[in-house]
């Protein structure tokens, strides 16, 4: 969600959008249920990373509809993918339902793929966006210098709290270090600036022949860089 830019830039109503949407609704209704479609997802980095942080916004569509009440015009533009992830389509959709349900006036916007990551890409890009699936960095500060603080273009959560952190971050070597540097960016970018919601983790299904080491990442991706023969 754009926190610099747009009706967005009211903390209330990115709250508000973060309690109206009910995770487990989305994996049982669509996904196919969990340890079958998705599992729910409270994090913004990989679990591989083993930050501490998670969202601490609850759904609770009574709590969202009074934040909406209390901000007067809740006017949000969501914008989703459709056939680029399974079930993307049928995401979108549920969660404009949940954000109507509580009051928000959603204009909701189908795109492809392309067209989806270059508008998110644009800089002042207002509204929300729903991209089921995150990637699986090899270090957590690819993805804090692609979505947060100065660096991105698009700056939708920007503060000089994510440029001093990130930085921290790439100077550490100690795993308690990384840790805690990251777990602090993990909870003030999911409870306090309330950038992001994260919605579901994909479950996804690989194999490979007898004999082949082959590593799965975070989301379906296969990680070829890792592909052996086993001894």
């Amino acid at each position: 969600m754009n926190k610099e830019t747009g009706r967005l830039t009211d903390p209330n109503l990115r709250k508000a959008v973060a309690m109206a949407v009910d995770r487990d609704v989305i994996i049982d209704a669509v996904l196919g249920g969990k340890g079958v479609g998705a599992e729910s997802a409270e994090k913004f980095f990989p679990p591989v990373f083993a930050t501490n942080g998670k969202s601490e916004l609850a759904y609770d569509p009574d709590a969202a509809r009074k934040l909406v009440e209390g901000a007067g015009e809740a006017k949000v533009t969501l914008r989703y993918t459709v056939g680029r992830y399974s079930k993307d389509k049928e995401v979108g959709e549920a969660v404009a339902g949940m954000l109507e349900s509580v009051g928000f006036d959603v204009k909701r916007v189908e795109m492809d793929g392309a067209e989806f990551f270059a508008k998110k890409s644009t800089p002042g890009s207002t509204g929300s966006g729903s991209p089921p699936v995150r990637p699986s960095p090899r270090h957590p500060d690819v993805l804090v210098h692609a979505f947060l603080g100065s660096a991105p273009t698009t700056k939708y959560c920007a503060g000089d709290f994510y440029d001093t952190a990130g930085a921290a971050g790439l100077a550490a070597s100690a795993p308690a270090e990384l840790t805690r540097l990251y777990t602090e960016i993990e909870n003030r970018v999911l409870n306090e600036d309330v950038c992001f919601v994260p919605l579901y983790l994909s479950n996804g299904i690989s194999w490979t022949r007898s004999g082949v080491n082959l590593e799965t990442g975070y989301d379906t991706l296969v990680n070829y860089r890792t592909l052996s023969w086993k001894n």
